[in-house]
Order: C-alpha cells, then sequence, then structure tokens
C-alpha cells in the first residue's frame, strides 16, 4: 500500500489524511470565488423565512444536488421547493418557462444546482422579473456569464494553481455551499446524509476523485454504508443488494442507473421522493416504481449497447467511436456510451436521431481525452452542446453525422498519447502468489472510491496457467480461472470475451485484486485488464 500511494505521488506525510480523511479536511468554502455571495443571499432569504425555488437537472448529479440544497435551505429557515426540467419536454437547464414557475410557488429568490452557468438569457429574465438568481453550477462557463446575483462554478478558477475544489461535481458545489450557509446562519452543520447524497453526485457524474472530490466520496460512501440515505436504503433492498459493502462501482452501475432512469424515460418525481424521504418505510413505494422504471430502462439500454457494439466492428481502427441511430432513446444513450467507452477504452459519442432530422448526442471519454475542450474545437460545426471532461452532450443535424465523425475522430487521435507507450496497461506493481490475499485487498480497497485521479490499482502476476475458460454476458465477457503457484484464483474479464484460450503456455495477468461475492460467500476475485504469454524475465520491459 505505501509502495502504491508514493508511486503515485503522494507525501507518506499524507497517507492517513488520504485514507481516513475528515469533514475538516475539506477547502474553507470561503476560498471558493462566490461562495460567500451566495450564501449570503440565501442567507438573507432565510431570515424572512422566504420561499426559495431550487432548479435542478434530471440526472443523478443533478437531483441529488438538489436534495443537498433543499435540506439546507430548510435547516437554515427557508421554504424551499424543487423545479427538475423534463428531459423530453424542456431539455437541459433553465428553461424559458422559469420566471413562470418562480412565480407559481412564490419564489423571491431561485438557486439553480448543476445548471445555468449558460442560462444568460433566462437569468437575465429572472432578474428583470425581481427574482434574485445564484447560480451554481460545475460545467465548462461559456464566452459570457449570465448576470446572476451570485455565481459559483469551481470551474472559473483562473488562478493557474490546482486547487482542491476546482472539479467539484454539481453535487460537491451544493454540499460546500450548504456548509456555508450553516456557517452564515448559525444552524446545525451539514448531516451526513448531505455528504452522502453528494457522494452519488460525485461519483456517477465523472468527475476526478482528488482534492475535495475524494474526501466528499470517502465520507459519503461510509454514511451510504451505515444507511444515511433512508431512500437509498429501501431502494437497494428493493433491487436486492446490500449497502454494507458498498464501493465506488456499486454506486457507478447499481444506484446511479436507477436514479437516472427516472430523468431518463420518465419523470424525476418518484427520485426526489425517494431522495427526500425520512424514514425507510415512506421510501418503499417510490423505491418500487423506480425499479419499475428501471427495468423499462434497461431493455432500452440493451437494445442501444447491442446495437452500438455491433456497429463499432465497422470502425475499429478509429481513435473514437461515434455512431447515431433513428431507433435509438435519447435518454439512455449517455449509459450505453459510458459502458461502450469503458470497455473500448476509447472515447464515444452515441447520438439518437429525430424525425426532424436533428440528432442528440452523449459523449463518454477515457482518462486523458477532455471531451468539452473537443466539442469546442468543433463549436462551428454543432449546436448546443456542454459538459466536462469525461462526459458532455451535444446537438446537430443528422445530415453532418460524416463530416462530424470524421473531425471528431480526428480531434481525438491528435490528442492519443504517441511512442512506445500508447494503449499500454499501466502497472502499480507485481504481486507473487504470496502476496494474493483477502487482507490485501481488504487493505486496497481503503483507497476507494476509485475513478478518474485516483484509479483502481492494476497489478501484474506471471506464470498463471488457464484452468477454465468461458464466455458469459452474451460472449461479451470472459470469465476463466487460473493456477498460480499450485492455488486456483477465479478471473473475470469484463469487455474481453472475444480472447481465446491460448493453446499451451503461461500467462501474464494484469488485474486488479477484488473481493467479490460469488454464489453466497465471499472470495478473492482477479478482475483482468490485459493478458500475455508469459515473459521468463524480471518483467522490466
Amino acid at each position: 500500500m505505501a509502495l502504491v500511494l508514493a508511486r503515485r505521488g503522494h507525501d507518506p506525510a499524507g497517507f492517513g489524511r488520504f485514507l481516513s480523511p475528515s469533514i475538516d479536511d475539506l477547502s474553507d468554502w470561503d476560498s471558493i470565488p462566490g461562495m460567500r455571495d451566495a450564501a449570503a443571499i440565501l442567507a438573507e432569504a432565510a431570515s424572512r423565512g422566504s420561499r426559495v425555488l431550487i432548479w435542478g437537472d434530471f440526472d443523478a448529479d443533478g437531483l441529488t444536488a438538489s436534495a443537498v440544497m433543499n435540506g439546507a435551505l430548510e435547516a437554515a429557515g427557508a421554504v424551499p421547493s424543487i423545479h427538475i426540467p423534463d428531459r423530453m419536454e424542456d431539455g437541459y437547464g433553465l428553461g424559458g418557462r422559469a420566471v413562470e414557475i418562480a412565480s407559481e410557488t412564490g419564489a423571491g429568490t431561485l438557486v439553480t444546482v448543476d445548471c445555468g452557468i449558460n442560462a444568460c438569457a433566462e437569468v437575465a429574465a429572472l432578474e428583470s422579473a425581481g427574482i434574485r438568481t445564484v447560480v451554481t453550477d460545475h460545467h465548462e462557463p461559456g464566452p459570457e456569464l449570465p448576470k446572476a446575483s451570485a455565481i459559483v462554478d469551481p470551474r472559473m478558477s483562473r488562478t493557474g494553481d490546482p486547487c482542491p475544489w476546482a472539479s467539484l461535481s454539481g453535487s460537491g458545489t451544493a454540499f460546500l455551499l450548504g456548509r456555508a450557509l450553516s456557517e452564515m446562519t448559525g444552524t446545525p452543520g451539514m448531516p451526513g446524509r448531505s455528504i452522502a447524497l453528494a457522494c452519488i453526485g460525485t461519483i456517477c457524474d465523472i468527475v476526478p476523485l482528488s482534492g475535495d472530490n475524494r474526501i466528499i466520496a470517502r465520507l459519503g460512501l461510509e454514511m451510504l454504508r451505515n444507511g444515511a440515505v433512508p431512500g437509498i436504503s429501501a431502494l437497494a433492498a428493493r433491487a436486492g443488494f446490500d449497502l454494507e459493502g458498498t464501493t465506488g462501482t456499486d454506486v457507478s452501475f447499481r444506484i446511479g442507473p436507477r436514479l437516472n432512469s427516472c430523468g431518463r424515460i420518465a419523470s424525476a418525481a418518484p427520485v426526489l421522493e425517494l431522495l427526500l424521504a425520512d424514514s425507510f418505510d415512506e421510501a418503499v413505494e417510490a423505491a418500487d416504481e423506480m425499479e419499475r422504471t428501471n427495468d423499462a430502462r434497461r431493455i432500452l439500454d440493451r437494445k442501444v449497447t447491442e446495437e452500438a457494439a455491433r456497429l463499432s466492428a465497422g470502425f475499429e481502427g478509429d481513435p473514437a467511436l461515434f455512431l447515431a441511430s433513428p431507433d435509438w432513446h435519447k435518454g439512455v444513450i449517455g449509459i450505453a456510451a459510458s459502458r461502450l467507452a469503458s470497455e473500448e477504452g476509447r472515447p464515444v459519442v452515441l447520438c439518437a436521431v429525430d424525425r426532424d432530422g436533428g440528432a442528440r448526442g452523449s459523449a463518454r471519454g477515457v482518462p486523458g481525452i477532455n471531451l468539452f475542450e473537443i466539442l469546442s474545437s468543433m463549436s462551428g460545426m454543432i449546436g448546443n452542446f456542454g459538459g466536462h471532461a469525461g462526459a458532455a452532450g451535444l446537438e446537430f443535424r443528422a445530415s453532418d453525422l460524416e463530416e462530424l465523425r470524421a473531425r471528431f475522430n480526428a480531434e481525438v487521435g491528435a490528442r492519443l498519447p504517441e511512442g512506445p507507450d500508447a494503449g499500454a496497461v499501466l502497472l502499480d506493481g507485481r504481486l507473487s502468489e504470496d502476496d494474493l490475499t483477502m487482507d490485501l485487498a481488504r487493505e486496497l480497497s481503503r483507497m476507494e472510491p476509485f475513478g478518474e485521479g485516483n484509479e483502481e490499482p492494476v497489478w501484474i502476476t506471471g506464470d498463471a496457467r488457464p484452468v477454465e475458460w468461458s464466455r458469459v454476458g452474451g460472449g461479451r465477457h470472459l470469465s476463466c480461472s487460473f493456477s498460480i503457484g499450485g492455488r486456483k484464483l477465479r478471473a473475470i474479464g469484463f469487455g474481453m470475451g472475444g480472447l481465446e484460450r491460448p493453446a499451451q503456455g503461461s500467462l501474464d495477468l494484469a488485474y486488479c485484486l477484488r473481493i467479490d461475492e460469488f454464489r453466497g460467500r465471499r472470495e478473492l476475485r482477479l478482475h483482468l485488464q490485459d493478458v500475455r504469454p508469459s515473459r521468463r524475465s524480471d518483467g522490466r520491459s
């Protein structure tokens, strides 16, 4: 563990803080530009017991950010309400009905979460109507900022120095604003429930898990495991998984998709009901509805993923995958793109084409490729776009697909690393058969949650002899076992179903070491990243 942390640039004096952070390790909220002004406006509204409208987003980050902000405003004495736009009817962000909806709720103040940084016209209309507007967002700002009463966007920092808060998610930004509001009003601090919600949004929104994001995600995972969010506990019970051992991967692939499913193909209302529930029993009905919606989402998602995987065969040589179809549901293309990007190891853009020839795409990236930077360079060819380095959305005319695909691939190709290390699996170290223990796997889990900026350690072990070799998941994944030093160890290779079993000889395995539930018991499992014929050397090359 010490070697892994040292190799990744951590100072030994800070090992303990990294592995066991505390809430006090978070940045001082006052160091974030705009935070004091935003908190002061909300504190003033709270002091009068005024109504405040929270304008959120329909994805996991936006929904958890809305719930976090709702809790902070209630604790401070304000009367909050939440509006989540409909993905199909309203689209993303502040819409033209913001003034109308704020007026209907009687709100004199509106605060956005996870959106609004490019909503110049909408903010101008709100301010002209006498509705004070606080914009909190974490997406890249455009050339013009909205003329809001206050703006908090960590990506607006241009100090040149890396800040621990510079890559906050929408829910992380809302969490720190809640801390500021709590201190300013002298009301109780942010509860464990709030950091657990912010943890979900942070992990699901594919932001770097370093700095403040690392602290929020780490502490929030502990709160989730302890049942700090009754609604998530009800959701886990309904879906049949255990929160006690929840990992970052579970948040990404079990909790996140369920929160996203309603906003993607139906209404986000059940998600808010679930996240705001004060008891397990209160959340059961919403959890049932979310699970039914998620089942429907799975069918749509499977269709898009399978069709995109088939189409990808025609673009194997491209540095990125850029596909479109009129048969794909625009609510699930982001999930499918994320899965394919992980399996293919290259950026993926999947687009749903409507009857009028318009196309809406979701882009998902890989470490080292900044999607927002690429789309910005293509701004003259596309309509609306937004997002950040790891995930983005775009709109364009379907007739421009071929030209856009060529340009996107050229931009990605120009940014790929060159030379002998291009496409290499980067290793954290070598493990012998004696190192492969449950104790080591448990120790490594202290680095959780894993993601961009805190990748899961990858190890190499040589002279592994295949024992079992089969394909699962419709042939897409590899399930196998190896004899290593006389021990039989199970392994799984997601997206590696096309790999043929070697006719003879042993293999070098590149893998992550995890403890998995398998047939009702916990056991050590190697999660393969790659394999190669064994090299009878010290492996330094």
